[in-house]
């Protein structure tokens, strides 16, 4: 019997406002932060960016400490509040030119200090089109910066230059 599809409403495209946050550590990653609002969630209560750090370091092995032998100890999250729902888009620089990704949602019951992280549901999905826009700059950073010098490995200065290097606007 086959399968049925789950439809998706269209909507029409509506520029969504990013803020960055403070930066946050997850074991030896350096992470900047990044928050995407859909009309109206500009507003709402929602967690530090720091509040996901525990739940990253337990995600998998994308920030488990000594995980990566190819890592360079930088990468950014970007928590989206969309109309469906919130979500955790966590993404680590490794092996020079790749990039390691997570997709999780989350919420919170009492306190926005106490959130509850899940891996998405649809783990074949990457990012939806507003999140990609701040991918798409973080990539062009890692070129400028991690990617300028072609003698190996990006070092202290190089990596300090990609994390201060951040979005401003809307998507």
């Amino acid at each position: 019997m086959p399968r049925r599809r789950r439809r998706w409403k269209l909507q029409a495209y509506e520029s969504r406002e990013v803020r960055t946050r403070g930066p946050f550590t997850v074991n030896d990653v350096a992470l900047k932060a990044y928050e995407i609002f859909a009309p109206g969630r500009g507003d709402d209560v929602r967690p530090e960016p720091s509040a996901f750090a525990s739940h990253l370091r337990d995600a998998g092995d994308l920030f488990r400490s000594g995980s990566e032998q190819f890592g360079h100890g930088a990468g950014f999250v970007i928590a989206h509040y969309a109309r469906d729902g919130n979500y955790l888009l966590a993404s680590r620089w490794c092996g020079l030119n790749m990039l390691r990704h997570r997709v999780f949602t989350f919420a919170w019951k009492d306190s926005p200090a106490a959130i509850e992280l899940a891996p998405l549901s649809m783990p074949d999905i990457i990012a939806c089109v507003w999140e990609l826009e701040v991918i798409k700059f973080e990539r062009d950073q890692w070129v400028r910066t991690a990617m300028r010098d072609a003698s190996g490995a990006p070092g202290a200065e190089a990596l300090e230059r990609y994390l201060g290097a951040a979005f401003a606007g809307a998507v």
